[in-house]
């Protein structure tokens, strides 16, 4: 309660990181400060983190050669984190790709920080390992059709049906023992 009447930035940060207060409890005139977010950062789970990158790239807490940057980048990389945050690859997949958009649904723009994409692309292949097997025969079949080039699947700019399907088969691919990928357009092919 206290953290929505007029308090400090100094008391903010102090609840913040004292009394576990979660982003959502902050006032909205404190969202945009790096300082608070900085204070956020240690008890922002995982996908809260990744849908948060773009904001804290358009107020400056996430910046080349920053302090900033650095505590994100160790948060994304973490191999316990995705783990325990629970974070399906397809789940990174869009935020890298939403990310290296430079640009929200709603108009907002940020400058991406090559470092985040790689970030993210990392963890996209770390979090394979956290998939669990089936342990059962799966026959994967890829339309490749030209119609799977087009238009984006949930709004996401650059996960085409076509990026969607084939990161769908390399998750299989690297999780499963007993797959085989084919593919389809006007009849049935084998794809390596």
């Amino acid at each position: 309660q206290e953290a929505q009447e007029t308090v400090s930035k100094k008391r903010l940060t102090a609840l913040i990181r004292d009394s576990g207060l979660p982003w959502e409890a902050v006032p909205d005139k404190w969202l945009s400060d790096p300082d608070v977010w900085d204070a956020l950062l240690d008890q922002l789970g995982y996908t809260a983190l990744i849908r948060s990158l773009s904001r804290l790239t358009r107020i400056g807490y996430v910046q080349p050669l920053s302090i900033g940057l650095r505590r994100t980048l160790d948060k994304i990389g973490d191999p316990a984190a995705i783990k325990r945050g629970r974070v399906h690859p397809i789940q990174l997949l869009v935020a890298l790709l939403s990310y290296q958009s430079s640009k929200s649904r709603g108009g907002l723009e940020w400058e991406a920080v090559p470092q985040v994409t790689d970030a993210l692309n990392d963890a996209f292949y770390t979090s394979f390992g956290f998939v669990e097997p089936t342990g059962k025969q799966t026959l994967l079949a890829l339309d490749i059709s030209g119609s799977m080039a087009g238009d984006v699947v949930a709004g996401v700019e650059g996960l085409t049906p076509r990026v969607a399907s084939a990161a769908l088969a390399m998750v299989t691919a690297r999780t499963e023992q007993d797959y085989h990928i084919m593919a389809f357009s006007g009849g049935f092919v084998p794809l390596n």
